[in-house]
Formats: structure tokens, sequence, C-alpha cells
């Protein structure tokens, strides 16, 4: 491998636009997956679990490798979430052309708000429309969970990298008996924080455990995060039982997401591609706005023209919203939400 691929080094701080392409094919896999479905796999499914092991990776990175203060770090994932998803919920709630699928009603909406779709639901019916927030429920409560556990780690030794991995495996031994020993379905145990995190946790410990590690891969070795990427996606076809799909498959992605910036050039390359590299940047006002159109699918003819239809409406409301809301309301928040006080440095004061 060439020097400028080693130079790549784990403990680079800069944004990797390889892991935004990462997040591009995420989004892309949703949506192919949830408008043009395919037999054998659940692609939707596929897709958020990217996502999830993406953000372990992250925001691993952030609260303990660059050990960015707990203030700026909530402020920021607040302004990357609330705007977009807060406009989502008014414009379903509002449903000024009476859409049927967007019926909501008051817990609906305090459930997706609060992000606690993914338990209200066991109890519940919370509106289809709403159903997609349970994965940013997960994601928002691995927030928090992580946070405390970087306060801790700030105050006293810890292993994390083993705290993580062994929480992640306490939460894939509990989805797995739930599954096994209670019989319950994917919607009553893998939507759940409790066993789902185990996704965002193991990328986490897998990437604090090589990131220090500077052996550049080389020859065949190169191309290893493809090959744990392709065996990931394998792992998650409708014939392999859901507790093997967020243990072994889930593995194979967080060590895929995990060491993807040590890949072959050409591997890197392609997910650098502009495309998937811009796809990465709207995802996620993409994504809370497929589920509006996802819908809808079964109220038009099960035609490839009507799903294209349904794609293109979901892509161009979710541009409006990032371009509209997302970025205008993420970089206001930003540059005024928790501002330094006068005649604090600027330098004085921890940012994300």
């Amino acid at each position: 491998m060439t020097s400028s691929v080693a130079v790549r080094r784990w403990n680079d701080a800069s944004r990797l636009r390889c892991l935004d392409g990462w997040r591009g094919v995420s989004i892309l896999i949703v949506l192919f997956g949830h408008f043009t479905p395919l037999p054998w796999i659940n692609m939707g499914r596929v897709g958020v679990e990217l996502f999830f092991v993406l953000s372990g990776r992250l925001m691993v990175e952030m609260l303990f490798v660059q050990k960015q203060a707990l203030g700026p770090f909530f402020r920021r994932r607040i302004a990357r979430v609330w705007p977009a998803l807060a406009t989502f919920v008014a414009v379903v709630s509002i449903n000024p052309w009476g859409i049927v699928p967007w019926r909501v009603d008051a817990l609906g909406i305090a459930a997706t708000l609060s992000f606690s779709v993914n338990y209200v639901n066991l109890v519940a019916d919370v509106a289809t429309v709403f159903d997609h927030v349970w994965s940013l429920s997960v994601e928002e409560h691995s927030y928090v969970l992580l946070a405390v556990l970087a306060m801790a780690a700030r105050r006293w030794v810890l292993n994390i990298p083993l705290l993580l991995g062994a929480l992640a495996l306490a939460a894939i031994l509990n989805g797995t008996a739930q599954t096994l020993l209670g019989g319950l379905s994917y919607y009553q145990v893998y939507w759940r924080t409790d066993v789902r995190i185990a996704s965002i946790l193991m990328a986490g410990a897998v990437y604090l455990q090589v990131r220090e590690d500077n052996h550049v891969l080389a020859g065949w070795q190169s191309y290893a995060p493809l090959f744990l990427a392709a065996l990931g996606v394998a792992f998650n076809v409708h014939a392999v039982p859901d507790w093997l799909k967020y243990s072994l498959g889930t593995t194979c992605l967080a060590l895929a997401v995990g060491t993807i910036d040590r890949a072959n050039p050409r591997l890197l390359k392609l997910l650098e591609q502009p495309i998937l590299v811009h796809f990465g940047l709207w995802s996620f006002s993409l994504y809370v706005w497929q589920q509006g159109f996802y819908v809808l699918k079964e109220d038009l003819p099960r035609t490839g023209e009507a799903r294209l239809l349904l794609l293109a409406c979901a892509v161009t409301c979710g541009l409006l919203s990032f371009y509209v809301v997302e970025q205008p309301c993420r970089r206001f928040l930003n540059r005024h939400w928790g501002r330094p006080p006068q005649g604090v440095p600027s330098a004085q004061v921890s940012t994300p």
C-alpha cells in the first residue's frame, strides 16, 4: 500500500469522506429497500443497521477520542435532529391534504417527539407514518448512555472498549433470550433500545480497540472491510434468524466500519464518490421524509411506476427539508446557541 494511504491514521480527527459515503450507501439501501423491495431480504433493515454501526463509531470517537464537552455535543445532536423531525411531525399532524395514513393522534406525536416510539408501540399503536422514529429513538438513547460513560471515564480509569463490548454482548443475549425463549417477534424485540443498542455499542468497542494499531492492511487484506460488509449483509437474508442477524451479522458490519479507513484505495475511492457523499449529507432529512411516502404504497397500484413516483416524492421532500430546514437551522443553532460569554476567548470553549 502506498504511503499516501498509510497516513490515514486511526487518531486522525478529520472528517473522512468515506464515512459520508458509507452513510450515503446506508440511506440509498433504505430508500430502495422500501420502494423497490427484494423478496429474499429486507434491505430497509440492512440500511438501518449500517446507520447504527456508523453512529457507534462516530459517537465513540467524539466522546472518547476527541473528548468533546458534553454540552456542545448534545447541542449539536439536537441542532441536527430536532428541526427536520419537528417539521415533519408538524406537516403530518396538520395533514392539509387529508391523507388517511397521515392521520395521527396526540399519543403518536408525543411518542415521536420524546423518542419513545420504540417502547410506546409495545403497548399502544402509533401511526405507521411515525414508525421509523424507533431507530432515531435507539440512537438518542445511546447518546445519553455513551455520555454517561464518557463522564465516568473522565473521572475514573475504565477499560471503555471492554465495557462497551460487555454491554453489547448483554444486549445481544437479551434479544436472543426473548426471541428463542420468549417467542417474541422482531418488532417486539429488535425495536427496543435495550436490545438494538448492541449494534451501536459493538461498533464503538471495535473502533476503540483497533484505532491505536497502525498496521496497514495490504494485499487481499485491504479488501477485508468489503468482505466483512458483504458477509454482514448476507446474514440479513430472510432465511437467517433475527438473533443471528443482530449478533454475527452486526459483528461483521461493526468490524467493516471500524476498519474502513484502512481499506484498499480503490474501495475508498468508490465510497468517496461525490454522489454517495452528497446522499450521506442529505441522509437524515431523506430518512425522516421517506416514511411519509412509504406508508402510501398500499394506496397506489402495485406497479414499478407508482413506487418510483413515491420514491421521487420522498427524495424531493427530503432535499427540501435539508436545504430549507435542516441545514439553515443547524447552522443558526450551532452559531448562536451556547455561545461563549463575553470576554471569554472562543479558543477556551470546547467545540465538537
